[in-house]
């Protein structure tokens, strides 16, 4: 049965989640010519918009994340419930010389959504979490602050509608839509920014304005894969829909200790051998030797054996695996790994994932080599002093994420066939925010990376190693090409004409300048 035009509105409660960075040279505003907390007070609260400052009791939890290592201090934190609200608290900020850190889910990998350094004012877009779903035209408009547990849900009840995105729950939709967006149906349908038709965006003039391919074409193009917090904020998204068959097939399989490098290599060989784009997975290759492939294909469970064959021949069958036939939304709820049974939770999704962690990633074009997989074994072969998990996810790419050209979007990346995750973590949601770094785990991931670095400069003949920006750090060597490619020229040219002034500003913000 379809709806029309069903209005529902969602306000997420999970804690949302904040990260870190070392600057490097920042354009930045005027001067502090007008104080920014009279200008920010003298905005009518209506609808429930709250202001806190570092002196209010709430202040401290408010700016808490999944990620407990950034201790940055906003100025503020505003929490509109307008796009008037926010047009104000934009220009109040501007006039401060301050910058403004957007926060929808808060899951940056460095802190971004806290502003990435102290002074910023945060605006907090949790209140803007509503979804209207349009049948007659299979499209929806999301508010940014939506996660993307109860957004999956939300689309499902109103017909049984998918949309392509991750799998953590407590993720705000904004942030993982303006980087890239991918998931376990992503070689079916794309990323989730191929999914946006039309934007309204405040922009640093306190304008608002609609973008769409005809509408203000440069910042369309812009806010698919450079957005998150760097030319405006989004409010609302204009996104197609789409469908899938009444059964899925959701599947796990896992290895014995010591066969890690040898699945590894076959999950290479099987995905270059481009397999149905029905199916998307990843593995799962941890510092305790163990080893798991996860998926989904959107078809019957009878077609598995003959789709996974490459891989099983080469791997080595399974020790234990576990495929399940379902509805879309039960294979979604599988992988958002909370062990819930129930679809209905994911409206209310626990923020379980809260802990003090770092990341980085490198994508890849062609089959992982046997040297890179040698390097991956080297540093997973033992976790970090004080690590409570360390694990490296590749991602099978490809399929309709390669379907459309490099240059057609800020996002550069098209051509890659794998992507390569790196994750230490310590400490988890109970934990006492204020725990000091854990120098060991920092230490395990950068040598990781740089040696992943350095093999692929050596197989691959080129000094730029090609990232994903979502999963972004500030380590990585010339982060600018590595994420944007050949489209970071013209994406400082918006930048230079859309924030002249450089108000939406972060260490690793597009800049207005070269």
């Amino acid at each position: 049965m379809l709806f029309n035009a069903i209005p529902i509105s969602v306000v997420a409660t999970a804690l949302t989640l904040t990260y870190l960075a070392s600057p490097p040279t920042l354009v930045t505003a005027a001067p502090n010519a007008t104080p920014i907390l009279p200008c920010l007070q003298a905005i009518p609260a209506a609808g429930g918009a709250q202001l806190l400052t570092p002196s209010d009791k709430a202040f401290p939890q408010a700016l808490l994340g999944a990620d407990y290592r950034f201790t940055f201090k906003p100025v503020a934190i505003y929490t509109p419930a307008s796009v008037d609200q926010i047009s104000k608290a934009v220009r109040c900020a501007a006039a401060a010389g301050v910058a403004v850190a957007p926060r929808s889910g808060g899951h940056s990998y460095e802190g971004y959504s806290q502003g990435g350094l102290s002074g910023s004012l945060m605006i907090d877009l949790s209140k803007f979490a509503s979804v209207t779903v349009d049948a007659s035209t299979n499209t929806a408009v999301v508010g940014p602050g939506i996660r993307l547990a109860p957004l999956y849900y939300k689309l499902w009840e109103a017909g049984q509608y998918v949309f392509p995105g991750g799998t953590c729950p407590t993720v705000g939709f904004g942030g993982l839509t303006l980087g890239g967006g991918y998931g376990m149906t992503g070689r079916m349908f794309g990323l989730a920014l191929d999914q946006v038709v039309e934007m309204t965006i405040v922009t640093a003039d306190g304008t608002v304005d609609t973008v769409s391919a005809t509408q203000n074409p440069d910042l369309f193009f812009a806010l698919r894969g450079a957005g998150g917090g760097s030319y405006g904020i989004v409010t609302a998204f204009k996104i197609k829909l789409q469908r899938v068959a009444a059964k899925v097939t959701s599947f796990s399989y896992s290895w014995d200790s010591g066969k890690a490098a040898q699945v590894m290599a076959a999950y290479s060989a099987w995905g270059a051998s481009n397999p149905s784009t029905k199916v998307t997975t990843e593995l799962n290759w941890d510092s305790s030797g163990s080893v798991e492939i996860d998926g989904t294909y959107l078809g019957p469970k009878a077609d598995i054996p003959g789709l996974m064959k490459v891989l099983t021949d080469i791997s080595g069958a399974p020790s234990d695996k576990d495929v399940r036939e379902s509805t879309y939304i039960d294979s979604a709820l599988r992988w958002t790994w909370t062990g819930e049974t129930d679809p209905s939770t994911m409206q209310d999704p626990v923020p379980q994932d809260a802990r003090y962690m770092k990341g980085s990633s490198i994508l890849y074009s062609k089959p992982i080599s046997k040297a890179t997989i040698a390097v991956m074994a080297k540093h997973l072969a033992k976790k970090p002093a004080g690590a409570t998990a360390a694990y490296a996810i590749t991602d099978l790419w490809g399929g309709k994420v390669n379907a459309v050209a490099a240059n057609a979007t800020a996002f550069a990346r098209r051509n890659n066939l794998f992507g390569i995750e790196l994750v230490v973590e310590w400490g988890d949601y109970q934990s006492a925010p204020g725990k000091p770094d854990c120098a060991a785990c920092l230490d395990w991931i950068k040598q990781f990376l740089l040696d992943l670095v350095a093999q692929y400069r050596a197989e691959y003949g080129t000094q730029l190693v090609p990232a994903y920006q979502n999963y972004i750090d500030k380590n990585l060597p010339d982060w600018q090409h590595a994420y944007y490619g050949d489209n970071w020229a013209k994406l400082v040219a918006i930048k230079g004409k859309t924030d002249p002034e450089n108000v939406f500003r972060f260490p690793q913000s597009i800049p207005v300048k070269v």
